[in-house]
Formats: structure tokens, sequence, C-alpha cells
């Protein structure tokens, strides 16, 4: 893959990359409660999409401690800031976690990855977008939430400083094959 970092951010890439721009996520709020409600959302956060007919491909976790249910509607979603259209993927979360729950077992994962093409509402234009990440119950039993705590630091004195990374590519063209 070759890429040329320009200093603007705007520039077209010098090489036949299909690579537009590159976005990294971290999140460092720590221990975020997660409240047992039907439907909420954990994490969000804004990036300026710099081009209008540009795929999105992005990826990432959340280190979880504690184990509330193993079939959460979990989600991440792409809103336009201006227009307020949604792409929502339900089929991008996905959610691993111990046998056992509690601060001092084996923390859990909440793991992200999916391609919203250019051509989906709240991806079809350039300009600011909200990543959010949550869930909604998937039936009407309660407690089915991913997890007590998001990002936990010091929830166990052997686990410290785990946080939410999520990166982001902006690519043209063929998403099959990024180059």
């Amino acid at each position: 893959m070759s890429i040329n970092f320009s200093t603007s951010g705007l520039e077209l890439q010098k090489y036949a990359s299909n690579i537009a721009r590159i976005y990294h996520f971290e999140d460092a709020t720590h221990n975020i409660q997660v409240t047992d409600s039907a439907a909420a959302v954990v994490i969000e956060f804004n990036f300026t999409k710099a081009y209008a007919d540009t795929n999105i491909i992005l990826w990432g976790f959340s280190p979880v401690a504690g184990k509330y249910s193993y079939q959460v509607g979990q989600y991440i979603s792409i809103t336009d800031v201006a227009s307020s259209n949604v792409a929502l993927k339900y089929e991008s979360a996905h959610w691993n976690t111990a046998t056992v729950d509690g601060d001092d077992h084996i923390f859990g994962t909440a793991l992200f990855q999916g391609m919203y093409a250019a051509s989906e509402s709240g991806i079809n234009s350039a300009g600011n977008k909200k990543v959010s990440i949550g869930w909604s119950l998937r039936d009407s039993a309660s407690n089915n939430r991913p997890g007590t705590y998001w990002n936990p630091d010091s929830r166990s004195a052997r686990a410290h400083d785990r946080t939410t990374k999520i990166t982001i590519l902006e690519t043209f063209g063929n998403t099959t094959q990024v180059t």
C-alpha cells in the first residue's frame, strides 16, 4: 500500500492507492458505566469526510468489564451531522465475553468492522459525520446490555488503562481490494 500523507490532508494520493484519508479515534474516558435500559449510545465521536464519493471502511474495538448478555443488539452507525441521515450497521458489531462476570475476571471485547458504501444515506456527502456505538434490545428481556463498564481502568488490580480504538479509512473506488 502506498500512501502519501499531505500537510493539509485533502490532496489526492501521490501513488495509485485508493485510500483518500485515514482517521483514528481513541477514547480516554474510563469506566463508562453502561445503564440497564432498552437502548443506549455508549460512545460517540465526530470526523470530517473529505469527499462525497468515497466509501468508509471502519474497524476497532472497545474493552468491556462485566457480562450481562451474549446476544445484545449492538450496533455502530455513522450519521451525517448536516442532514441527520444515518447509515446503521447491526452486523458490524460483535460481542465477545467470558462466561463469568465481574471486574476480576476476563474482560470482554466489543468488536466493530464494516464497509459503508459511498451511496449509503449518511455517507453520500462530504462533511462532518458522527459515529455512534451503542445497542438496542433484540427482545423484551431486561438486562441485555453489553457489559457493565466500557474502557475499564483499575476495575481489577491486574488490569489498567484499556481504551476504545477505532480506525476509519476513506477510500475511492473498489473496496474489495484496498491497494
